[in-house]
Order: structure tokens, then C-alpha cells, then sequence
């Protein structure tokens, strides 16, 4: 388990930076297509600045809180203790698990005793194992999982509409 938390870390962290240096990059090279046809620099900053808070004020609502929310998980992941998550534990079907065997009778013929508890634990019909792994959140925003593709499809989403500046 130690070593998904590790992982999971990494992984969560290089996705932050990667996204904050797109974002970085974005500005940079609009600002320098910008300085080609505006000579004062403010001029540049003040036209870039517009038109990016334009752009994340376009946002649907949640899509803002969203871009918002990742951009300061960021700041936490780099300059404090780590991104704000929490780990809960779900259980999966053990033959969902690579390199897992699993032996023994039908799950049909376990009995009315085994389908019960397979479904209280969240397992599907038929199963006859599970897995606990875990599942990372950002507090109460939601699967971290499920927030970083949400994050990723804003970031393609200013991709396409920087270049069509």
C-alpha cells in the first residue's frame, strides 16, 4: 500500500507542474506574438492579462472554481506540504487485479450467504474475491482521478482558443 501512496504522489505532482508549465508557456509565447505588434511592454502584459481573465471568467462556473482549485493544489504540492487529498479504500473484483488467481468454487455456488456480502461490499454479482485498493480525493471536490481529467480537458480547452488569438 506504501507503495501506491508513493507513486500516487508522484504522479499527482508531475501532473500539477506539467499543467502549471503549460500554462506558463501559453503566456510566454502569446506575450512574444503580442510584442511583434505592440512595442511597449506594458502594453503586452496588459493585453495578455485581459485577455486570459477574460478567458477563465468565459468559464462555466464550475469549470473556474475547477481551474482555480488545481492552480492552488499546485502552490500546496510545491511550496507547502503536498497537494490537499485523502485516501478512502474501495474494494474491486481480485480478477480486475493483474497477476491475481483466483481459485475456488462458482461464486453461483457459494450460496445466498457469500452473494450478499459481495454486494455490500460494492463487489459486482459473480465475483469471489476482492481487492481493497485505494482511492484518492481532494477533500470533498470529488476523485482526484476524475478532477485531473476534468483539468486536462480545461487545459486543451486554452490550447484551441490561445491559438485562435
Amino acid at each position: 500500500m506504501k507503495q501506491w501512496a508513493e507513486a500516487f504522489r508522484y504522479y499527482l505532482s508531475a501532473l500539477l507542474n506539467a499543467a502549471y508549465t503549460v500554462r506558463k508557456v501559453v503566456e510566454v509565447e502569446v506575450k512574444r506574438e503580442l510584442k511583434k505588434t505592440v512595442k511597449i511592454k506594458k502594453e503586452v502584459k496588459k493585453k495578455y492579462d485581459s485577455w486570459y481573465n477574460n478567458w477563465v471568467a468565459a468559464l462555466p462556473h464550475e469549470d473556474r472554481v475547477l481551474w482555480d482549485y488545481m492552480d492552488d493544489q499546485r502552490g500546496y504540492e510545491v511550496h507547502e506540504l503536498g497537494a490537499d487529498t485523502l485516501v478512502k479504500e474501495k474494494v474491486i473484483p481480485a480478477e480486475f487485479v493483474p497477476g491475481m488467481y483466483v481459485s475456488g468454487p462458482p461464486a453461483a455456488l457459494l450460496g445466498e450467504a457469500h452473494r450478499r456480502w459481495t454486494g455490500e461490499i460494492g463487489l459486482p454479482p459473480g465475483s469471489q474475491a476482492g481487492v481493497y485498493v485505494p482511492e484518492y480525493y481532494f477533500g470533498d471536490k470529488g476523485r482526484v482521478v476524475q478532477k485531473c481529467e476534468q483539468y486536462l480537458t480545461l487545459l486543451e480547452r486554452l490550447l484551441r482558443d490561445v491559438n485562435g488569438l
